[in-house]
């Protein structure tokens, strides 16, 4: 058997085993980080790897690519793939490598792994918020004004403490509403409850899913064994760009916050308020402070164009990340979509409140249906037909797999027209339904034409006949940054155009030392989550669709 033949192989049977790995949440023991360890699967696939490289670098013998070859040889032991991407820019250019499918499989593999570890070390230091041996406890927080109550928790801007603050806290945590909103980083969302014993694992057993994109929690060491047996059933989502940036969980007493009297008397506990129903303790979220909701922002401004296809596309990609990690939200609208507006270019967006979503391993995201008790999920009005037509038998179930997606399209459609047309409004006084939606019933969507395509093939009925988020996601990918020529075109780019372009987006991606120059960090982080998903049967499948 020839090496090829070897390593193809190798790659065919890894890939399947590691695409369902995924790393466990972070959970804290008294603040304590727990590391991960390799996996056996992680520690073959290396060995894949290196093999691949070795197979590919034999093959030129210039001296500048010797070079490479050594280095890249080293480098890859240490996970470092740029003298690999060095290297495969010059053959391309001399175009003597890269032509079999099983080598263009591997390079896209090498350029997943990098934009994954590039994101990855992002997201952990955005959230390295806590010295060593420090609890995330509310009293270590500076607490700011009310920016947002619903029926199930109410947010506040909140800022880190600093040194003299927290040994003055000892009472309860610090106030200060005066300064600007600008002045804290952080949203801390405090849950309402109403049902759970004041105890930290009655507490998450009853709130679990608004965790889902925790990226750690903080809880006493007496829970940690507890913690992960349950999130062994659990699927969580790993850290993206478009997912809440919800830095940790944490179980604490709830406090007199500022408004709180005024605005949600009924969930404070009596030794608050003699009146309230809550209890004592509470789940505690610390969060990036996003801007606005979408709802808010569509509002205020006119979406369209190379915005609206913009933050459709994120949108898209969110959906995909967690769909593709066992995640359904079930509850997608304008509301639950957060906006963080930069000094320049786009807006950029991040999916929220998880409180609604389906994560369990055991059922996946086809979940038995034997009785109409079971939950369908949150938003009724932008609920998929599969899921609203679904009636209960023995042997029935709901999937979920493409429900999420069926709600991006309404949402773009939203942001096309100006006002949603599953909703009642004064512009759209008879709403359409999910129970008795056809295709024809959708309102002619304005410019621009790819965004109404997409929107409508989202809001198609059959969902064997939608497209996914990620195939949906793809489309406008390619729409943004594939040479106009290949959407024109009747013929398809050659595998050397198509691994020149996907280089020099992972280029762009890994090298920009700042945003804002030719490109937003919303466009070049739109970009890496498009880089590590990428597969290129997707991709030659969405050129198609497009031309």
């Amino acid at each position: 058997m020839s090496l090829r033949s070897i390593v193809f192989r190798l790659w065919t049977h890894g890939r399947a085993g590691l695409r369902n790995w995924q790393p466990a949440s972070k959970i804290l023991s008294v603040s304590v980080r727990r590391e991960a360890s390799s996996t056996p699967a992680q520690r073959h696939y290396e060995t894949a790897r290196q093999i691949l490289a070795n197979n590919i670098l034999r093959r030129v013998t210039n001296p500048v690519s010797s070079d490479l070859r050594k280095r890249t040889t080293k480098q890859l032991f240490y996970g470092n793939s740029t003298p690999f991407f060095a290297f495969v820019g010059i053959s391309l250019a001399s175009g003597s490598i890269i032509s079999k499918e099983d080598e263009l499989d591997g390079l896209c593999w090498e350029i997943r792994e990098a934009v994954e570890r590039m994101e990855g070390s992002v997201s952990e230091a955005e959230s390295d918020l806590f010295e060593s041996g420090e609890n995330a406890e509310l009293n270590g927080f500076v607490i700011g004004p009310l920016i947002g109550k619903g029926a199930n928790a109410a947010v506040y801007a909140a800022r880190k403490a600093e040194q003299a603050e927290r040994e003055s806290n000892e009472g309860g945590p610090k106030f200060d509403t005066e300064s600007p909103l600008s002045a804290f980083p952080f949203a801390m969302k405090m849950m309402f409850n109403f049902d759970a014993e004041s105890n930290a694992t009655a507490i998450l057993r009853s709130m679990f899913r608004e965790t889902i994109p925790a990226r750690m929690h903080c809880i006493s060491g007496d829970f940690v064994p507890w913690m992960q047996s349950m999130y062994e059933d659990l699927s969580v989502v790993p850290p993206h760009a478009n997912v809440v940036a919800m830095h940790c969980a944490f179980v604490d007493s709830v406090a007199e916050l500022p408004d709180s009297i005024s605005q949600y008397p009924a969930a404070l506990p009596q030794r608050i308020n003699p009146s309230g129903y809550g209890h004592n303790k509470t789940l505690f979220l610390l969060m990036k402070r996003y801007k606005m909701t979408l709802k808010e922002y569509l509002v205020s401004e006119r979406v369209e164009g190379r915005e609206a296809v913009l933050i459709a596309a994120q949108i898209l990609e969110a959906v995909a990340h967690i769909n593709r990690h066992g995640v359904a939200h079930r509850d997608l609208k304008s509301d639950n979509i957060l906006v963080e507006i930069g000094e320049s270019g786009p807006a950029q967006i991040a999916l929220t409140d998880f409180g609604c979503a389906l994560a369990d391993k055991k059922t996946g995201l086809v979940v038995p249906f034997r009785s109409y008790d079971v939950d369908r999920g949150g938003n009724a009005a932008l609920m998929a037909p599969e899921v609203a037509r679904a009636a209960p038998s023995l042997l029935s179930g709901i999937d979920y797999r493409k429900s999420d997606g069926w709600a991006v399209g309404a949402i773009i459609a939203e942001m096309l027209l100006g006002w949603n047309p599953f909703y009642r409004s004064a512009a759209n006084p008879k709403p359409l339904q999910s129970l008795s939606y056809s295709e024809p019933d959708l309102p002619v969507l304005p410019d621009p034409p790819i965004l109404a395509a997409v929107a409508s093939a989202l809001l198609t009925v059959n969902p064997a006949k939608r497209p996914s988020a990620e195939f949906a996601a793809n489309i406008l990918q390619l729409h943004l940054w594939a040479p106009s020529d290949w959407l024109k075109s009747q013929n398809p780019p050659s595998n050397s155009e198509l691994m020149q372009w996907l280089l020099c987006l992972t280029t762009k991606v890994l090298t920009t030392s700042s945003f804002g120059v030719r490109r937003s960090e919303a466009e070049y982080r739109l970009i890496g989550s498009f880089l590590a998903r990428l597969k290129l049967p997707l991709v030659r499948h969405a050129l198609a669709w497009l031309r």
